[in-house]
């Protein structure tokens, strides 16, 4: 199937429909990281990362939806391997910050069990912000900072020009950074989060966040 749509596929598709294949994806996902003790960070941000491999592979909102029907089986495996990938990272992040002496409760110099509190808290707020932009531009974000694909690569997986991607993800970024504010988090805290998400390779992206919006 040919995978190359518009970015703005994303947003032309049915909400209804897009909000069913996630909330089928997550389910999966759940189902299966229930044994392994995932946060609820990282299920959501799991479920993200199927949605864009599914959407990716199957080109429209549409083709996914049948194929959670007619293929449900082989999606439950798929999603099944990258749950177990993920998980695998994990653990290998939280390994090197064991080495490191950063365990999840003092990667925050001086972090009390209230700050880990209020951190949640703060992630929370982030992730409620991104909720409120289109998919398309939550994906955007995702796919070039915290995953470390270039634009090149994202424009020509959506069948666009690079400037015309370079574009949309600013607005995108912008109008993040935006939501954000209006809701009483500043920029630092919000490209804070987003490293933490991201990938080692792909830090110097993320470092570029603030300084090119």
């Amino acid at each position: 199937m040919n995978t190359r749509q518009n970015v703005s596929s994303f947003s032309d598709s049915d909400q209804n429909l897009t909000e069913a294949c996630r909330r089928n994806l997550h389910m999966i996902v759940c189902s299966i990281a229930g044994a392994r003790t995932l946060s609820r960070e990282d299920i959501e941000d799991c479920t993200q990362e199927c949605f864009i491999r599914f959407w990716s592979h199957y080109g429209s909102t549409l083709a996914l939806s049948e194929a959670m029907t007619k293929n449900r089986g082989w999606i439950v495996v798929c999603t099944k391997h990258h749950v177990i990938n993920y998980c695998r990272a994990l653990r290998r992040r939280r390994e090197r910050e064991n080495e490191l002496g950063l365990s999840p409760s003092t990667v925050a110099t001086g972090q009390t069990h209230d700050a880990i509190v209020i951190r949640k808290e703060l992630i929370g707020h982030i992730q409620d912000c991104a909720q409120k932009l289109q998919t398309d531009q939550w994906t955007m974000i995702m796919r070039h900072y915290i995953h470390g694909e270039t634009c090149a690569e994202i424009a020509d997986s959506l069948g666009v020009a690079t400037n015309v991607l370079e574009q949309r993800l600013l607005r995108s970024r912008r109008k993040l950074f935006k939501i954000c504010v209006n809701a009483g988090i500043t920029e630092e805290e919000v490209t804070d989060y987003i490293v933490s998400l991201a990938r080692p390779f792909c830090t110097l992206n993320v470092a570029r966040v603030l300084s090119d919006n």
